[in-house]
């Protein structure tokens, strides 16, 4: 059994200057969006902070990549881990699963690995499904064109992995 993991980038996708952020409103307490039809809307989590992008594993834990692309405000740098062991839809579990990340946007699990595409590169943890934390320190397995500084381009790197039998 072999393990493919496929990467793909857009890298400085907007000119310097013209970067527009959208103004994020919430929702008011004990109100909820209006969905269609059979379609029902529940809060998940609240208080994350420029949440980017969700990776949902097998066994449903949800992986939240948080950052900000803007200098005009703090950025994240984290992967928050959010638990729902009893399907409730409210999760008992929320811990940051990794901090100190530069931008991170895509992830995946592939094999005992789990990885992150950070605006600087492709790192992979030891990681085993089901644990709230990586086992072990990460390594950088590629690496990205960051720009000049941490926040001067757009950058996001999407992951996606399979199980060649």
């Amino acid at each position: 059994m072999a393990v493919s993991l496929m990467a793909a980038g857009i890298f400085g996708c907007q000119p310097r200057g013209t970067n527009q952020l959208s103004r994020v409103l919430g929702w008011p307490e004990g109100e909820t969006p209006h969905a269609p039809g059979a379609f029902q809307v529940q809060e998940y989590a609240r208080d994350l902070v420029n949440p980017r992008n969700l990776y949902v594993a097998s066994n449903g834990d949800v992986f939240v990549a948080e950052a900000s692309n803007s200098s005009r405000e703090p950025s994240a740098n984290r992967i928050t881990l959010l638990r729902d062991a009893n399907g409730d839809g409210n999760p008992e579990l929320r811990v940051t699963f990794l901090q100190g990340l530069y931008q991170p946007y895509g992830m995946t699990i592939a094999g005992d690995k789990f990885y992150v595409a950070n605006t600087d590169g492709l790192y992979a943890y030891p990681y085993k499904l089901g644990e709230a934390s990586p086992s072990g320190p990460g390594v950088r397995m590629l690496a990205l064109p960051a720009g000049d500084d941490d926040r001067s381009e757009e950058h996001t790197s999407e992951l996606q992995s399979r199980v060649d039998l």
